[in-house]
């Protein structure tokens, strides 16, 4: 006989203390190409599929013929001009080729799965001339390539006690490791628990924790225990009380409301209220002989509410009955709950019982099969114990849950575990920094990110920012929260410390009076250390979404606060089935209320607050979305993105742009930071840009005053080691902090940077100012510039032109001009005239013709008095012309 403690770390099903691997995220070490495309099959189509129509319908079309980039190519008719055998099809998508980026955000094995697709739905039948067959021949000659893998340095990531996640149909699950080989997950919605497992933990294949752009929900990799449900009663009905899409949100909070979970060592408790009363729960297992039984110690606070707790279900009642711990039948006797063991079913026969239960605590089996038990009203808080289990041989089990009742004297309550318990990751790993090189105003330094850590914890960096003593939190994509410190001038010994784990998909962040706000796509969490070890001890729900979408573009970004403390969110409209999709959101200080600010965007992946609390939403090019954009947002305005699989109609027009920036410069917005302290030189006040899908970053002039705003936009001169999305300034040096991570469509090279855009004090030769004039622009400089070349029109290239709002991907460029307003193109001009001013700083352009336009280019090549070169690009979006 063996007998577990409940407590993680011993028991039946095997000791934790050697973890087993959460999930496989091993980069490939080589790729057997001609191993891959022996391997096709039906479902490698199916995948295919899926992934064409996810990724590249939007450029290449539906039906390979209509193509809503006039740049693809239609597969159903056109020749690929970089070859169309197998191999060299994955070299394009591999390395790109012209227009086209290189998709490495899909791994080896799904670029060859879209091959499959397009080969058999497009070249078989009706583009003959590009199905070249596969014989023995041609696969031997398929090399093997090294290194090349899809989730670059992941290894298998721990995920620690609990990892809320999408599983199966929960939309908020909380998966809680209760052994090595023992899971239970939680509906985060409902405080359900409608699985236990063994013999596996969560199949991740396909999502967002394994793949760069990961479709699929997480699923359960063991054999089900068939317990049934662990559910409370809505005032005691059992029916979900929510309709249609309510169903993907939280019941209403007067009848089940999350707090929040605790971790404890390798423990988990959960913090609820069910109608007035509020409960702790911690969940673990009993073992003894073949026996085996998944508990739920609870404490249940005094009140006046009667509840019903369904602990498990059976598909038939015909063999209902209560029995004593010594194995005696009761019917007759029905009496208190409390070590009375309840059983339904017959084979398998479910069986419960309640250690600690008040006399007035009641067992029955319902017209459904529920085993339900009745806890009565209370003054005083309650401690009790549930233990539930099925078998095959009812007298065996009662055997068995006798001796493990037996030996329950003492209830471990779950109010002892909520006060901080030891690390569960204990080391601080240390990095060296790079400070960047070059005799300019601004370089760029690297903060080297531990790809390599003992956790396998995957570093794509979401979001960033800072205590006031500069300490910064960092956010990423698989669910962890890391504090990095030592964060001086030089970057010589950066202390990165794991403090938070299995959040849901983090895309935002926020450093507020002293604790960490984190954005998952279902909720924002707010974190707290409560033993001052350097962990996170209480994952509270700070603010619950009322709706989490499905799928792979279903993000939740953002997280800035405004002058009075309140928090923005925006919700992704594109590939989602939220309520509400693309919706800018506004949440009260307390996480009490919330309001819809805006709606119409598609990817809205940055979102600022700026000077005067003014709100500033990014979103990149696609459908209804004519070229990547930043807007200003006002209250209940709609901002373009309508939408490809609803039915809805266009809106007449949208709220237009501060500036577009066109796809050969930012192809995917990310966010923007507001940098104000004066430490950062002469580029302070403006607002910084970032493009995620580039690797760029941009420095942008507003121009306001009593017309619609608008703004001229310059690139840094910098390519970023990966997309960029966050940007931050460090209350201690006043520098500007960029984090970046790899995933959908973003054309880098690494998993994961954090970089520091850094004022040397050096003389800064970029222009520190723009602004459109009633004749053309204006351009300021810090340093006096040379006269003659700055004053030659010809040092200065102007293309402009207009997009075209409409369903198709993203749009063309249109010439302006009058006689030619429908020709695709770009009106190539020059400056009729510049003008230097008298200090030598500021260049004025005569623009002929000068005009509002959607984007105005300029790129201009002079020298400053003392012959130093400035290049430099400017992207305006004229929407005014002053004194106009």
């Amino acid at each position: 006989m063996h007998r577990s403690s409940g407590i993680v770390g011993a028991g039946l099903i095997g000791s934790l203390l050697a973890i087993t691997p959460l999930c496989g995220l091993a980069a490939d070490a080589s790729i057997d190409h001609a191993a891959i495309i022996r391997g096709w099959d039906e479902t490698t189509f199916e995948r295919g599929r899926e992934i064409y129509t996810q990724s590249c319908a939007h450029c290449h079309g539906k039906d390979g013929l209509k193509t809503p980039n006039p740049l693809a190519a239609a597969f159903a008719k056109d020749p690929l001009k970089n070859g169309s055998d197998p191999y060299s099809m994955w070299q394009t998508l591999t390395s790109g080729y012209k227009r086209m980026q290189p998709q490495t955000w899909l791994t080896p094995t799904q670029r060859y799965q879209v091959i499959h697709y397009i080969r058999n739905a497009f070249f078989k039948e009706s583009n003959r001339s590009q199905y070249t067959s596969i014989a023995k021949e041609y696969l031997a000659e398929l090399p093997t390539t090294q290194g090349e893998g899809g989730a670059s340095g992941s290894g298998s990531m721990d995920y620690g006690p609990a990892l809320t996640y999408e599983i199966e149909s929960i939309r908020s699950g909380l998966v809680v490791r209760l052994s090595s080989d023992l899971n239970l997950v939680y509906d985060l919605h409902t405080m359900a628990a409608p699985s236990a497992w063994t013999g596996g933990y969560v199949e991740l294949e396909g999502t967002h924790h394994t793949e760069y752009k990961g479709g699929e929900r997480g699923k359960i990799a063991g054999k089900r225990l068939g317990i049934g449900s662990f559910q409370w009663g809505y005032n005691g009905r059992f029916e979900d009380p929510r309709q249609g899409q309510a169903k993907h949100g939280p019941i209403q909070d007067e009848l089940i409301e999350y707090h929040g979970h605790y971790l404890h060592g390798l423990n988990t408790i959960l913090s609820y209220s069910v109608s007035d009363r509020k409960v702790l729960e911690r969940p673990g297992y009993e073992g003894m002989d073949d026996f085996l039984a998944v508990t739920h110690s609870l404490h249940i606070d005094a009140g006046t509410a009667r509840l019903k707790l369904s602990v498990g279900r059976a598909d038939n009642n015909d063999a209902t009955g209560r029995y004593s711990l010594k194995g005696k039948r009761l019917d007759s006797v029905p009496g208190s709950a409390n070590r009375r063991v309840l059983c339904a079913g017959s084979d398998p026969v479910h069986m419960a019982t309640v250690v600690g239960a008040p006399a007035a605590a009641k067992w029955k089996v319902d017209k459904n099969g529920r085993l339900i038990l009745t806890i009565p009203p209370r003054r005083e808080p309650i401690l009790l114990k549930v233990f539930r289990g099925v078998s095959h041989k009812r007298t065996k089990a009662l055997a068995s849950l006798k001796r493990l009742v037996a030996g329950t004297d003492k209830i471990d309550d779950p109010a002892n575990f909520v006060k901080g318990g030891p690390q569960r990751w204990g080391r601080t790993l240390e990095t060296e920094g790079e400070l960047g090189r070059g005799d300019t105003a601004y370089v760029l330094d690297s903060l080297t990110i531990p790809f390599d850590n003992p956790w396998g914890s995957w570093m794509r960096l979401t979001a960033l920012d800072f205590f006031p003593d500069g300490r910064c939190a960092v956010s990423t994509l698989n669910g962890d929260v890391w504090i990095i410190s030592g964060i001086d001038d030089d970057l010589s010994r950066l202390k990165w410390k794991r403090f938070a784990t299995g959040l849901y998909e983090p895309l935002g962040i926020n450093v507020s009076k002293g604790k960490i706000y984190v954005l998952g796509r279902d909720r924002i969490t707010r974190l707290h250390d409560l033993n001052s070890d350097g962990e996170a001890d209480f994952y509270e729900n700070f603010f619950g979404f009322q709706h989490v979408g499905a799928g792979y573009h279903a993000f939740t970004f953002g997280l800035p606060t405004d002058s009075q403390g309140r928090f923005y969110t925006a919700k992704s409209g594109r590939k989602t089935d939220y309520s509400i999709p693309g919706a800018v959101i506004r949440i009260s200080p307390d996480g009490s209320t919330s309001e819809v600010v805006a709606t119409g965007f598609r990817h809205p992946n940055g979102i600022s607050v700026g000077p005067n609390d003014q709100i500033y939403v990014s979103d990149n090019q696609g459908g209804w979305i004519p070229a990547s954009k930043v807007s200003h947002i006002e209250k209940g305005d709609f901002y373009g993105y309508i939408g490809w699989e609803d039915n809805k109609q266009p809106h007449e027009t949208f709220h237009r742009p501060i500036f577009w920036l066109p796809q050969a410069a930012d192809n995917s917005s990310g966010g923007q930071v507001w940098p104000t302290d004066p430490r950062w030189g002469p580029l302070t006040e403006t607002m910084i840009h970032t493009s995620y899908g580039a690797g760029r970053a941009f420095y942008a002039f507003v121009q306001n005053g009593n017309n619609p705003l608008q703004g001229g936009v310059f690139p840094f001169p910098w390519h970023f080691e990966s997309g960029v999305m966050r940007g931050r300034v460090n209350p201690q040096d006043g520098q500007v902090y960029l984090s970046g991570q790899k995933g959908w469509g973003a054309n880098v090279e690494k998993d994961g940077s954090l970089n520091r855009i850094r004022y040397t004090g050096k003389p800064c030769y970029w222009a520190t100012g723009s602004e459109v004039t009633s004749e053309g622009i204006r351009l300021e400089f810090e340093q006096p510039l040379d006269p003659e070349s700055a004053t030659k029109t010809s040092s200065f290239h102007i293309a402009r032109w207009n997009y075209k709002w409409s369903s198709s991907y993203g749009s063309p460029h249109f010439r302006p001009d009058t006689s030619k307003a429908k020709k695709k193109g770009e009106e190539k001009i020059k400056p009729s005239n510049v003008r230097l001013g008298r200090n030598r700083k500021t260049l004025n352009l005569t623009i002929p013709d000068h005009k509002p336009v959607d984007q105005l280019k300029v790129d201009y090549r002079i020298k400053a008095a003392d012959g130093t070169a400035i290049e430099q690009t400017v992207y305006w979006t004229i929407k005014h012309i002053p004194g106009s």
